[in-house]
C-alpha cells in the first residue's frame, strides 16, 4: 500500500512539471518577437536616415541651382575717339554670366579685389579711364570670379583720323577741299598728308583734289604717326563744274545710257546728302542747283498735260511736263515708275517729243520737260520735302497750291534789303513759281522753268526783282523745313567756276 502511494505521488509531480520541448518553443517565440522588434526599429532608423538624406540632397540641389557656368570677360575695347570731359578714354567691357565687375589698377588672377565691385546692367558696361595698366574682373551671384588679362590705355598722342567730307563724286574740272579730323591728346603734330591712287583721274595738291579725267581713285589721308583713312572718289565728265551757262542746248532724246542715268541719279542723291540730307533746306537747294548748274543740257519748258492730282481744266497725268519722282527722267527704265494709268501721250523722257496743248489751245509735238510748278515740285520731292504735285495758281477750291505753303510776304525793296529772304525760299506770282538758289549783296539768283526752259534768272535785289513782272511775293519756308529736318548745310552761293560775274536777266 505504501509503495502504491509513493508511486502515485511521483507520478503527480511528473505531470505538474512542463515538458522540455515546450519550453524551447516558448523561448523561440520570444526570440522571434525580440528580433522583429529590433528589425522594425532598425527599419525605422534606416527609413528616417533615407528621408533625412533625401532632404539633405534636396537642400543641396536648391543651393546648387545658382548658375555653375563661371563668369567671363569676353571682350574689352578702348575707343580713343570717345573722350570724356576729364580726359578719360571710353572703355567697353563685354561679359557673360556676370552680375558684377571690377575695373582697377590692382589685382592679379590670384588676388581678386575684395572691394570696388559694381553691378552690371547687362552683358556690357562702359566707363572712362585715363592712361595706365588695368585689370578686369567679373563675378556672378555665387562669387565665382573670372579674369581678363591686363589692358593698357595710352591716351597720349594721335589716336584716330577721320575724313569728314567724303563726297564720292566730283565733276571733271572741279576742285574739292579735303578735310579730316584728328583725335589727338596732348601736343601733337596734326599735319595730314593727302594722296590719290591715280593722279591722272584726281590730282591732289595739299588738301585740294582736282578732277582731271573721268574714272575712279582712292583718296587717302595719313596722320603724322601713320594712321590712315580712305574713301573712293568718282570723277565724271557727264556733268559740269557748277556755273550758269547761256545758252544751253536742249537735252537730246536718249542722250544717256542706263548706266549713265544711274550714275547721274547717284550723284544727285550724294549732293542732297552732302547738303544735310533729305528734308532740309540745304537738300532742296542742292537739288535745284544740280539740275540748273551741273547738268550740261537744258530741260525744256513743257506746258503740262496734267498732274498726278486733279487740277482745273487739266486731266490727271504722269510724266508729261512734270516728273514727280526721285531722280532724273533721262532713261527709259524710268517708265516703270510712272503711274501707267495716268500716261496720256507719253511715255517720253526729257527731250523726247510728245504731244501737248499749250494754254492757248494749240497742240503740237514738243520735247518733254518741266513746267514752272513741275520743276519746283521736282526740287522739293528730291530734296526730301514732298509738298505734292501742286501748281502755282491760287484756286480757292484747292486746299494746297504752292502759294499756300510757308509765309507769304509781299516783294518789296525793304524785304530784299533785309536778311529775311533765304535761299530755298520760293518766289513767284499768281500762275508762276520758282526757287531762290543764290543770294549775294547785290543780286538774287532764281531757278525756274519758264519761256526759255529751265534757267537761272539773275536780278538785282533792289528794284530789279521787285519790279519784275513775274514776281510779286516770296514764300518764306522756315516753318515748312522745321516740320521736316530743318536747315541742313546752307550756303548763300555755290562754289562757282564761271570765272566772272553773271549778266542780269534770263
Amino acid at each position: 500500500m505504501e509503495q502504491l502511494k509513493e508511486t502515485s505521488n511521483e507520478q503527480t509531480k511528473k505531470e505538474k512539471k512542463p515538458p522540455a520541448n515546450k519550453t524551447a518553443i516558448i523561448c523561440l517565440i520570444a526570440v522571434i518577437a525580440i528580433c522583429a522588434a529590433v528589425s522594425l526599429f532598425c527599419l525605422h532608423l534606416i527609413t528616417s536616415g533615407q528621408e533625412s538624406s533625401e532632404e539633405s540632397s534636396s537642400d543641396s540641389f536648391v543651393q546648387s541651382s545658382i548658375p555653375v557656368n563661371p563668369p567671363a570677360v569676353t571682350d574689352v575695347t578702348v575707343d580713343y575717339t570717345d573722350i570724356s570731359d576729364n580726359g578719360g578714354i571710353k572703355v567697353i567691357i563685354k561679359t557673360e554670366n556676370a552680375d558684377e565687375y571690377y575695373f582697377g589698377t590692382a589685382g592679379t588672377a590670384e588676388e581678386i579685389p575684395s572691394d570696388g565691385w559694381q553691378a552690371l546692367s547687362g552683358d556690357e558696361t562702359t566707363l572712362y579711364s585715363k592712361s595706365g595698366e588695368y585689370c578686369v574682373f567679373v563675378r556672378n551671384s555665387s562669387a565665382t570670379a573670372g579674369y581678363k588679362e591686363n589692358i593698357t590705355i595710352d591716351s597720349e598722342g594721335i589716336k584716330a583720323i577721320e575724313i569728314t567730307n567724303p563726297d564720292p563724286y566730283i565733276n571733271v574740272g572741279m576742285t574739292y577741299t579735303l578735310t579730316a579730323e584728328l583725335t589727338a591728346i596732348g601736343i601733337n603734330d596734326e599735319t595730314v598728308k593727302w594722296e590719290s591712287s591715280d593722279e591722272s583721274v584726281i590730282s591732289v595738291s595739299g588738301d585740294k583734289a582736282t578732277a582731271v579725267g573721268a574714272g575712279n581713285a582712292t583718296i587717302t589721308a595719313t596722320s603724322s604717326n601713320g594712321l590712315t583713312d580712305t574713301f573712293e572718289m568718282t570723277s565724271t565728265d557727264l556733268l559740269l563744274p557748277p556755273q550758269i551757262i547761256r545758252p544751253k542746248t536742249v537735252i537730246p532724246a536718249g542722250q544717256y545710257t542706263e548706266e549713265e542715268g544711274e550714275l547721274l541719279d547717284n550723284i544727285l542723291f550724294s549732293r542732297v546728302e552732302a547738303a544735310g540730307g533729305e528734308g532740309t533746306r540745304g537738300a532742296v537747294v542742292a537739288a535745284a542747283r544740280f539740275l540748273t548748274l551741273e547738268l550740261p543740257y537744258k530741260i525744256p519748258y513743257f506746258f503740262e498735260n496734267g498732274r498726278l492730282g486733279a487740277n482745273p481744266g487739266m486731266p490727271v497725268c504722269d510724266g508729261e511736263g512734270r516728273f514727280y519722282h526721285k531722280g532724273l527722267y533721262l532713261t527709259k527704265s524710268k517708265y516703270d515708275i510712272l503711274d501707267q494709268d495716268k500716261i496720256i501721250n507719253g511715255p517720253g523722257t526729257w527731250g523726247e517729243l510728245i504731244y501737248c496743248v499749250d494754254d492757248l489751245g494749240n497742240g503740237k509735238y514738243r520735247p518733254n520737260g518741266l513746267d514752272c510748278s513741275g520743276f519746283v515740285a521736282w526740287v522739293f520731292m528730291n530734296g526730301g520735302v514732298p509738298l505734292g504735285d501742286v501748281g502755282a495758281g491760287d484756286f480757292p477750291q484747292y486746299d494746297y497750291e504752292f502759294s499756300d505753303y510757308g509765309t507769304k510776304v509781299e516783294l518789296t525793296n525793304e524785304l530784299m534789303a533785309s536778311d529775311i529772304v533765304q535761299v530755298g525760299d520760293m518766289i513767284g506770282t499768281d500762275g508762276h513759281i520758282a526757287v531762290i538758289i543764290g543770294l549775294d549783296e547785290e543780286k538774287i539768283y532764281i531757278a525756274e522753268s519758264f519761256r526759255k526752259g529751265l534757267t537761272v534768272n539773275v536780278q538785282y535785289r533792289q528794284d530789279g526783282v521787285v519790279n519784275h513782272e513775274d514776281y510779286s511775293y516770296v514764300l518764306l519756308m522756315d516753318e515748312v523745313y522745321e516740320q521736316f529736318n530743318g536747315q541742313g548745310i546752307v550756303t548763300d552761293m555755290w562754289e562757282d567756276y564761271s570765272g566772272g560775274e553773271y549778266a542780269i536777266g534770263d
